[in-house]
């Protein structure tokens, strides 16, 4: 294997297992029968990396490559750009391009968690722990966007109308987030804020 980071190996196994779904131990059952939790842990904390053919399996069980698990996407972003631009007017991808629109995704996804981390001390002032956890990386950006806007309204001394209409709002977010309401129904939710804030 040539040199890469071992933490990033890491990182990028940890996304592709949580979009698949998976615990450690289904994941690493699913590569070797041999694989437990624990040297899941040690390749997505950066500690230690799977061997080749362990890589080979990750690589074809999640739908990537073996170069992009040890070296990420090399695409710039004029390419990505315009791989996006000629698959606008396709009606189906070949296994090439699924598996090179994965590949996009997970650095996406890795690059929002990147970015929303120097606000996570902030976000664990606002929300619990166990809400924060199980967040996508798209999920904890808005969380911890929320969590600064918070943050300045308490300095402002905005209303107690506004604090419980933007309340209800984030109510409205999270069901929408979880899927338990549907976008129509969101407008309520928006509706409720916008009252608060003309009133204000």
């Amino acid at each position: 294997m040539s040199s890469y980071d071992p933490k990033k190996v890491g990182k990028r196994i940890k996304m592709l297992r949580i979009s698949k779904g998976m615990t450690m131990n289904e994941f690493g059952s699913l590569i070797d029968s041999n694989v437990k939790s624990g040297t899941v842990t040690n390749w997505e904390s950066g500690k230690n990396a799977p061997n080749k053919k362990r890589l080979k399996r990750i690589a074809d069980l999640c739908g990537v490559s073996v170069d992009f698990l040890l070296n990420g996407t090399q695409m710039s972003i004029r390419d990505i750009k315009r791989f996006q631009s000629a698959l606008i007017d396709k009606n189906t991808l070949t296994n090439e391009e699924k598996r090179i629109a994965r590949e996009i995704s997970i650095e996406n996804r890795l690059a929002i968690q990147a970015a929303s981390e120097p606000f996570d001390k902030i976000s664990h002032q606002v929300f619990k722990d166990s809400f924060l956890a199980g967040l996508s990386p798209e999920e904890r950006a808005l969380a911890n966007q929320i969590s600064i806007l918070f943050g300045k309204m308490s300095d402002s001394g905005v209303s107690d109308n506004f604090l419980e209409g933007f309340t209800v709002y984030l109510r409205g977010i999270t069901g929408l987030l979880s899927g338990s309401i549907s976008k129509k129904d969101f407008g309520e939710y928006q509706d409720t804020l916008y009252k608060c804030i003309d009133k204000d």
